[in-house]
């Protein structure tokens, strides 16, 4: 069921700071969009580098919407002090992932963003808006949702 508008778009990002998360979106994906690469990254500057790499071939990018600026090393968490840690984990990260749908767009108009945030809506109106949003609440669903996304699209 995956989009058949361009042979060319046959990857999907996944933007997502909590590795619970983005499995279920790498699952969902995987029975959605099967013949697909998956990229996936937890920060904003990871996001911007695969955009710029790979931008054109996305046909679909999940976005969580509160992420860090910057790669955190597996290796740093584990040396932080309780202060620092937090201050990576929780401070660290910015209201930015709809930041890039514009950067998207921009690159592949035809891409289909779907937001993750769980942030309330009305925190997101000064942001870019995206094309579906997909509730994370309950794993079973993500990928009937995202199909249910891609069947609204299409009409």
């Amino acid at each position: 069921m995956a989009d058949e508008k361009s042979d060319k778009a046959r990857r999907v990002l996944i933007v997502e700071e909590s590795p619970y998360d983005a499995r279920l979106f790498v699952k969902a994906s995987r029975r959605v969009f099967p013949d697909c690469e998956i990229d996936f990254t937890r920060n904003y500057r990871g996001a911007q580098r695969k955009i710029k790499k790979h931008g054109t071939d996305y046909c679909c990018a999940f976005l969580d919407h509160s992420i860090p600026m910057n790669r955190i090393q597996e290796e740093e968490v584990l040396t932080l002090s309780d202060k620092d840690f937090d201050y990576l984990w929780y401070e660290g990260k910015q209201e930015s992932g709809y930041c890039l749908i514009d950067e998207i767009r921009r690159i592949n108009p035809t891409t289909l963003i779907i937001g993750t945030s769980s942030i309330d809506g009305r925190k997101l109106r000064a942001f870019p808006s995206p094309d579906a949003k997909l509730s994370k609440l309950d794993s079973k669903k993500i990928a009937p949702q995202l199909r249910k996304i891609l069947e609204e699209r299409e009409k």
